[in-house]
């Protein structure tokens, strides 16, 4: 597991997700909510300075969160009956540190789906599901709320597009042409390119 698929909630991961899921090679499971609480242990450094003290190298400290993180998916790509896993979350973002150390940094490889900001804010404060970022205690509205998150959000991935590497589809790019900006996806992580992908809905059904 060395490809991430993130982007800012109510971005349009999910149907990327679909998309590439449909590939007869490429798994990507639902969304997970453990790979961020790991990065912050990783990140930590009393915990790593513990880990070292009973005699555990920097390297090994590597090979064990990565060997551990990879098991907690194998039953999954077990089941799917496919090689490539990709993992999808929009807490990779702040997650990619952690990430690069366990696979390398030339090695490991982001997906961003980027969408405009208005849109997002309106999806993020009229989704059934309040998010706790968007409940508009700090804000005047749901919606100001949403918009502040979208930001920071976006802020943070613009600081380090060129510090890992990363590509960014835009969804509204993806929707007017999806072979094009699938097949950037193929390229970028070196995979076969299947036109049948785009057909995803006949697997969910």
């Amino acid at each position: 597991m060395k490809f991430f698929l993130s982007g800012c909630q109510r971005s349009g991961t999910t149907l990327l997700r679909y998309i590439l899921d449909s590939h007869k090679q490429i798994c990507v499971p639902p969304e997970t909510r453990f790979t961020y609480p790991l990065s912050k242990i990783f990140d930590d450094k009393k915990t790593i300075y513990a880990m070292k003290t009973i005699y555990n190298s920097q390297d090994d400290i590597n090979l064990k969160f990565k060997k551990f993180l990879e098991s907690l998916y194998q039953n999954y790509l077990f089941k799917k009956k496919k090689k490539i896993l990709i993992n999808k979350s929009a807490h990779n973002l702040y997650s990619m540190n952690f990430l690069s150390k366990l696979y390398g940094k030339k090695k490991t490889k982001f997906i961003f789906l980027f969408r405009d900001g208005l849109d997002v804010a309106n999806s993020l404060a009229s989704y059934k599901e309040t998010f706790n970022f968007v409940k508009g205690k700090t804000y005047n509205s749901k919606f100001e709320s949403a918009l502040n998150h979208w930001i920071s959000y976006n802020h943070t991935l613009l600081k380090n597009l060129k510090k890992y590497k990363i590509l960014l589809i835009r969804y509204e790019s993806l929707q007017a042409n999806p072979e094009k900006e699938t097949k950037k996806i193929f390229n970028f992580i070196k995979q076969k390119y299947n036109p049948e992908i785009l057909n995803f809905s006949k697997f969910y059904n």
